[in-house]
């Protein structure tokens, strides 16, 4: 059996712990303006942070995707969507018991992500799926130069059309297919052709990630502190997933993460397998929201942040137990429906 070394599958698993990291800053106290960070500049710096950190989680996991290369089987692409709707259900039964959910039109309307704004991560990731193949196919059959030449251009694009004016609908900030298109064709083009810009130590791409974070907090809360127009404009352009400071910073992450010698682990590998559950578990049903700002309200500084960091643990490690209960379930399935070889 062909075992995966563990380093990218342990940056598979920090980029889902980002993902919370993520989603416990902005999305849930909004993009902060001047008056906001002038009034509370402890808080919003250690939000700031938390969001600068978290920022190239989704970039990161797409990157992971692309350097690993999917892979497309009936197999797979039957336990991907089985994992979405199985924990879905799940959640949707252990939140009806304790009383929290009520069946209703909108609750099966979310079940299967009919609203334009529920489930846009699946969503692409699921249309990546699908185009993986033609990816794989464009990634191995075209010279070099000519991928490199295709890849500046497609990004130069999106940084243009997407970024810098946002003049074109679909790209949506890269919360789209576009961006994962780029994303995925990146990973593949810096695994399969090693490029100069790839080729450096573990400690230098660290260092990049960290100047990016750092610039990133910086820009935000500098602006908030000298009370610049449309600072809170200024943080939504720098949370953009298709801003240049997210996509080198994700790269640098993965590309570090590549120099690492860390032979198979099988516990890392097991998390890793199963870390999707995190994104697809954590904000269901919207409870999340309401336990942060609780603890929000209970407690203050360093205290605040040590019960935050252990609920977002929790959670992280509570979504992982749930999902190998989906594996037992789905073993016979696959069993018995597929052949070894996924057919």
């Amino acid at each position: 059996m062909n075992q995966r070394l563990s380093n990218i599958e342990l940056l598979r698993c920090l980029s889902m712990f980002m993902v919370l990291l993520l989603h416990s800053s902005f999305m849930i106290y909004g993009m902060p303006g001047s008056l906001e960070i002038n009034n509370a500049p402890g808080f919003w710096g250690g939000k700031i942070l938390q969001q600068g950190i978290g920022i190239v989680a989704v970039d990161v996991f797409i990157l992971i995707s692309g350097w690993f290369s999917i892979k497309p089987r009936i197999l797979s692409i039957c336990s991907f969507l089985f994992q979405i709707y199985f924990l879905k259900c799940l959640s949707l039964i252990i939140f009806f018991a304790l009383g929290k959910v009520h069946f209703s039109k909108d609750t099966f309307t979310e079940l299967l992500m009919l609203k334009p704004d529920q489930g846009w991560f699946i969503k692409a990731y699921l249309l990546l799926y699908i185009l993986s193949p033609v990816l794989n196919k464009f990634s191995e059959n075209t010279r070099p130069k000519i991928f490199s030449n295709v890849l500046i251009a497609y990004w130069v694009f999106l940084f243009l059309f997407g970024w810098i004016t946002e003049s074109t609908a679909y790209i949506n900030n890269g919360y789209s297919i576009v961006s994962f298109i780029g994303l995925y064709l990146l990973g593949r083009y810096a695994k399969i052709y090693h490029p100069k810009w790839s080729n450096y130590s573990a400690k230098k791409y660290l260092s990049v990630y960290i100047i990016t974070v750092a610039f990133f907090c910086c820009m935000i809360f500098i602006a908030g502190l000298f009370k610049l127009r449309h600072t809170d404009l200024i943080a939504w352009k720098f949370c953009s997933y298709i801003s240049p400071l997210t996509v080198i910073g994700a790269m640098s992450l993965l590309l570090c993460f590549s120099k690492i010698n860390l032979p198979y682990n099988k516990w890392i590998n097991i998390c890793g397998k199963s870390c999707f559950s995190v994104y697809l578990l954590h904000a269901m049903w919207g409870y999340w929201f309401d336990v942060l700002k609780k603890i929000d309200s209970l407690f203050e500084g360093f205290n605040y942040m040590i019960v935050v960091f252990a609920f977002l643990l929790v959670v992280y490690l509570g979504c992982i137990l749930l999902d190998q209960l989906r594996l037992q379930v789905w073993k016979p399935i696959a069993k018995c429906f597929f052949d070894e070889n996924g057919k």
